[in-house]
């Protein structure tokens, strides 16, 4: 008879999560994440089946959480302009002070030139981002704070090309103050 389990599956991706953000899929091994989330060998082989499966499941819970952030920022707000501005500025944030960090800007460039399941998921989270987007610059240029120059579309694939840039200076040690003017000057192609 197998016994129950004694830890919570969510505590565990999340803490599995923070290693993969940190190291990325390849450069984290079993043992650290053995180490992260306090499993044996057997609860986590048992509940996950392979780091693989568990970078899977830790990947979509980000995904879903990131587009959860961005519909706090978007929905329901007559300003999408600001909406945006206030997204970016909290991507700014002490990576401490917010979950916004991207799983997907980690492992686009490492993994799915080589990986079709994972190019298959970052398509997945790239299309839902641009979605959310798209859907609130509409909006906005509907009520005349968006600029209508572009069609809202070609606004949210730039909003995420900017996205995945500030991620991966961050990662590389740029400045905060030279981060925070560059999408300063980059949202400048928001206004009317």
């Amino acid at each position: 008879m197998a016994r129950p389990r004694t830890f919570d599956e969510n505590d565990v991706l999340l803490k599995a999560l923070d290693v993969f953000k940190a190291k990325g899929f390849k450069a984290t091994s079993l043992a650290e994440l053995l180490t992260a989330t306090q499993l044996s060998r057997s609860s986590f082989y048992s509940c996950f089946g392979s780091k693989r499966q568990l970078f899977m499941r830790a990947f979509e819970a980000n995904r879903q959480a990131r587009l959860s952030r961005l519909a706090h920022f978007l929905d329901g707000t007559p300003d999408v302009r600001q909406g945006v501005k206030d997204f970016f500025q909290a991507l700014l944030e002490p990576p401490q002070a917010t979950s916004a960090q991207c799983l997907s800007c980690t492992e686009s460039a490492a993994l799915a030139p080589h990986d079709d399941v994972m190019r298959s998921m970052l398509e997945r989270d790239r299309k839902g981002l641009e979605d959310k987007l798209t859907a609130a610059l509409e909006r906005g240029q509907a009520n005349h704070t968006i600029n209508q120059a572009a069609p809202a579309r070609s606004l949210a694939q730039a909003l995420l090309v900017l996205y995945q840039g500030v991620q991966v200076m961050r990662r590389t040690g740029m400045a905060l103050p030279v981060l925070r003017e560059a999408v300063v000057v980059s949202l400048a192609i928001l206004a009317p």
